[in-house]
């Protein structure tokens, strides 16, 4: 069996989503603490430690679990604001969550019940899933280098992943690899399992602090509880998974977005001079200035009408089972961009 090692998150006084409402007041709540520091965060790569605690114990990570399982089920449409929300106020922090939601959503879909009892118990606890899919110098993301090899009643993982997004903050991490039959399988791995290493090699000069750094695996020994057969999902049948995922995404594109516009219409309000020949006290009389914002709103609350929407799509396809016809008909389910 795989110890139980002590998780990054404290389980004592964690807060239980109830519904849909609750779980939107609650990320409503963390979003406007995040926006606190968030600048000082992203300027100085300081890691959003204390915050991603303070998410475990919200009890927003079991909110997408099944009733059964002691989660609130909430809706996809939700989720999708609970990103949004967040992600206004950090995008870091909004982008973390999303590979572990992704886990959730592969769990669902794949997973054998008593491994849907297994790890949604942890959920439960705290416990938080990272990402290590995406690999480097390859022909595409298909293309996939990182081994599982067995070995008796074990498996051997070896590879290097990078863009790892949520690793450093992780319990577990989410890796994809090719089994010796060339099958795509997902596993979860334990963060700190031996031969696991994490690197905080992540550079990049937006969202700094998503702990997206790369993680190497030499002998990682698995057991077979660990592994879901993840060529069903993509070769064999189609699916909402991919869909799903990118959803997430255009949630913390749409709540940085929102983010931006604030800022800009502060900014002109408060630190803006009008242009010398408009005529106007304030740069938020000038004419040009004032159809510019306006242009933006529109096209913003435009991108918001059409997020929701395909959030309730997807919300009214969950309890079917995916059709060629319907993904013909909403290319958005082809699940192709995943990685």
């Amino acid at each position: 069996m795989l110890p139980h090692r002590q998780s990054h998150s404290q389980t004592a006084n964690r807060n239980v989503i109830r519904d849909d409402k609750h779980a939107v007041a609650v990320a409503t709540a963390l979003s406007e603490q995040y926006a606190l520091e968030a600048r000082q965060r992203d300027e100085q790569r300081i890691p959003p430690d204390v915050e991603m605690a303070l998410f475990a114990k919200s009890g927003l990570l079991g909110c997408t679990l099944p009733a059964e399982y002691g989660g609130a089920d909430i809706a996809v449409s939700t989720l999708v604001d609970i990103i949004r929300l967040i992600s206004i106020a950090d995008p870091s922090i909004g982008q973390i969550p999303v590979t572990y939601f992704g886990a959730i959503n592969t769990l669902k879909t794949l997973g054998a019940e008593p491994q849907k009892r297994r790890y949604f118990e942890r959920v439960m606890a705290g416990e938080r899933f990272g990402s290590a899919t995406s690999e480097r110098d390859t022909r595409h993301a298909r293309d996939i280098k990182t081994t599982l090899q067995a070995k008796g009643d074990f498996y051997l993982l070896n590879g290097t992943k990078y863009y790892c997004t949520g690793a450093q903050f992780s319990d577990w991490l989410q890796v994809l690899a090719l089994d010796e039959e060339g099958h795509l399988a997902r596993l979860f791995v334990q963060t700190h399992s031996e031969g696991a290493t994490l690197h905080n090699n992540w550079t990049g000069f937006g969202q700094r602090v998503t702990g997206s750094g790369s993680v190497s695996f030499d002998q990682v020994v698995l057991e077979a509880s660990q592994i879901l057969p993840a060529h069903t999902l993509y070769d064999d049948q189609l699916s909402l998974q991919g869909a799903f995922v990118q959803i997430l995404h255009a949630a913390i594109d749409a709540g940085i977005a929102e983010a931006a516009l604030r800022d800009t219409q502060s900014f002109i309000k408060t630190r803006s001079r009008p242009w010398i020949d408009s005529g106007k006290e304030t740069a938020g009389e000038d004419p040009y200035i004032v159809s510019a914002i306006g242009l933006l709103s529109v096209r913003y609350k435009a991108a918001r009408a059409l997020l929701s929407r395909a959030a309730e799509k997807l919300d009214a396809l969950t309890t079917q089972r995916v059709t060629a016809k319907m993904a013909a008909t909403y290319p958005l389910l082809w699940p192709k961009h995943e990685f």
